[in-house]
Order: C-alpha cells, then structure tokens, then sequence
C-alpha cells in the first residue's frame, strides 16, 4: 500500500483496488435528507471508501459525520458547495480538502448562514403576501440546525396545502425569478476560488453542464478554478465527453460525483459518478 499527497498531513493511503468514491453529497446540514452519520453509513453499505460531503455553504455536516465515518471506515474529505457568481450568474464551486478550522473560510460561511435566514424570512413574507400561509418557525423546524434552503420553503408549502409536491412549489413559487423567490447575493467566483486555495483546497465547477451559455463557461475557466465535475446525472453523454475535452485542454482536474441527496432515485447513482483515478489522491480528509 501506498500514499501520496498534495497537502502536508493526513491524505488518502490507497491500494492497487480502485478506491470507489462519491464527492458531492449533501445531507440535513444543507437540503439532504440523511443525517450526515446516516450517510457515512450509507455510503459504507454502498461500498465507497472516500466520501465528500458537500452541503451547500457550510462544513457543518462533515463535523457532524466524523465519528460514523471513523466507525464505518470511510475516508471523509472536509468539503462544500459554495455559491458563486460568474458572468452575473448563479454557479457552484466544490470545495475539497479545505481546512475546517480555516478562520476566513468559518467567517464566510457564517455570514452566509445569515444572509440564507434573512433570505427566508423575505421569501416567507412574500408568500404570506399571496395569500400563501406558511411560518418562518415551520420552516426553520424543517431545517433544525442545518442551513435553511429553499427547499425547506417548498416543503413547507405542501404542508399547508398550497401545492401539491415540492417540485410544483418551485414551479408556482420558488423557481427563479418566481414570486417568492429572493436572490442570493453574488459572491464573486475568482475571490471565492482564491478562498478555497487559501484555506488549503481545491475548487472545481459543480454540474458545469448546467450553465446557460458557453460564455457563462468560459469566463467560469478564468477564475482560478483546479478542476471540473466532468462527471454527474445530469449531464448526456456528449455533455460528460465535451466536459473532459475541455478539462483536458485546460489543464483542469476531472472530478466526478451523483449530488445525492437522499431521495429515493438518488439511491442508485450513489457512488456511480467516478473522478479520474488521479484525482483521489491529491484529497486532503478529516477522517
């Protein structure tokens, strides 16, 4: 057996086995369904040896599934989706191997745990307006301590009978530009990836088959960023073979994950997006 590592520290000590991973997971810290010890144990029945949990804008889940994932002997890398803006649009950056005790990186996430509870609260007003009934406390219950997501309002809103599912919620109400729904502030990609480097990580664009123009991608490669999520349900099979042409020519990283969430359909995808085999090793883990 043996190990290399980007990073001073612990890293991951591998074999000639393929290590089986899944690096974008979310849990109850941010709008996943399993408690993050529930997942480190999922992701042990499902054969993975490298989990990342990657709950949107806080690191609060890996904290909570450290000792389950030391139980069940799963390697838990400390990361996060983080909301960026690109262009003036909303993108995703994975953060890996970041140092949880990062005093920046603590400081941002707990200034945007607040902007989401504020963010709340005016959706909640405008869905009061109308005619919708549903109650910040209801909501903040549906999130306990993780952070509050709208997901967490379209729950809510079934609740009380205003429509029929979640996806319907968003549909009548919470989509973009929809008549509850509040914009996130921008956080500017290029500052948030050098956050990620300065709190020892890597930063790779999250379902980048997603954007909405080629021009929102390609300003998305200027900003610094280590790798892409090549891989992920999403994206066709033509998106995933352009996706790692274009990593390959940019030097970039090709990172894989099922963005699992814990819902029924996500079962089967747990673990099935796979990163390049070169990837593994440069990823700094808690456990």
């Amino acid at each position: 057996m043996t190990a290399r590592c980007r990073f001073e520290g612990v890293c991951f000590a591998f074999s000639s086995r393929p290590v089986r991973t899944e690096l974008h997971a979310h849990t109850t810290a941010s709008d996943g369904f399993d408690a993050p010890g529930a997942l480190a144990a999922r992701a042990h029945a499902a054969g993975i040896d490298l989990l990342a949990i990657t709950d949107h804008d806080t690191l609060d889940g890996v904290t909570e599934a450290a000792d389950a994932a030391r139980r069940f002997g799963v390697g838990l890398v400390a990361a996060a989706e983080l909301s960026a803006s690109v262009a003036g649009v909303e993108v995703h950056l994975l953060a890996y191997g970041v140092r949880p005790d990062h005093a920046a990186l603590r400081d941002h996430l707990d200034g945007f745990r607040e902007i989401r509870k504020r963010r709340a609260e005016e959706m909640v007003e405008r869905l009061n307006a109308i005619g919708v009934p549903v109650r910040l406390d209801a909501v903040q219950a549906r999130a306990g301590s993780g952070v509050l997501a709208r997901p967490h309002l379209a729950a809510e809103i079934v609740a009380v009978g205003a429509a029929s599912s979640i996806a319907e919620a968003f549909t009548r109400y919470l989509h973009d530009g929809g008549p509850a729904d509040v914009p996130k502030p921008a956080f500017e990609a290029t500052a948030l990836v050098r956050l990620v480097h300065d709190a020892g990580g890597l930063a790779v664009l999250a379902h980048p088959g997603l954007l909405p123009s080629d021009a929102v991608f390609d300003a998305a490669l200027q900003t610094g960023l280590d790798g892409l999520e090549v891989r992920h349900p999403m994206h066709s099979w033509a998106t995933t073979r352009w996706l790692g042409e274009e990593a390959r020519r940019a030097a970039l990283l090709e990172t894989g994950g099922s963005d699992f969430h814990g819902r029924p359909a996500d079962l089967p995808r747990l673990g099935r997006y796979q990163p390049a085999p070169e990837v593994i090793p440069l990823l700094r883990r808690v456990v």
